[in-house]
């Protein structure tokens, strides 16, 4: 399999594959979050995962799996990447490793989206994913529409 075949979205796709693959609930939160940041989208990013075929219910399906997580934020694609990218890798690494990651640093991500994927990805590691859904409240409804207002 060819690591240069496939868009960014396939990669993510391939990414989830993969941890749904290997069923350890701490990986799917951590590539949850990985597949959030802008490193899919890196032209080095491919050479930082290992492409497999894993068997699904009896059925060879593509996946991929990330070679090294400590070495991702060192790595060639995650140079100069935004700092809220930086954080949620950080967290990402964290989950995948379980090495400790400071949470005051890493969790104030930006904006309501990554709070959220924070959130999903807490209940993910938790083997609760499936169990809960994150959705917006009438605030954020109201903080969205006064943002929109002001930009029209």
């Amino acid at each position: 399999m060819s690591d240069t075949e496939y868009s960014p979205e396939a990669l993510c796709d391939l990414l989830t594959a993969g941890a749904t693959a290997i069923g350890r609930p701490n990986v799917q939160a951590a590539v949850h979050l990985l597949t959030f940041t802008s490193l899919p989208h890196r032209r080095d990013f491919p050479s930082l995962i290992v492409f497999e075929y894993v068997d699904t219910d009896g059925v060879s399906a593509p996946a991929a799996f990330v070679r090294d997580w400590k070495a991702l934020p060192a790595s060639r694609a995650a140079d100069r990447i935004g700092s809220g990218d930086a954080r949620m890798l950080a967290l990402a690494v964290g989950l995948a490793t379980g090495e400790p990651v400071d949470l005051r640093e890493n969790v104030a991500v930006g904006g309501h989206a990554h709070a959220r994927r924070v959130i999903e990805a807490i209940a993910i590691a938790t083997g609760y994913g499936e169990m809960f859904t994150v959705t917006p409240t009438p605030k954020l409804d109201e903080l969205l529409a006064a943002r929109d207002a002001l930009t029209r």
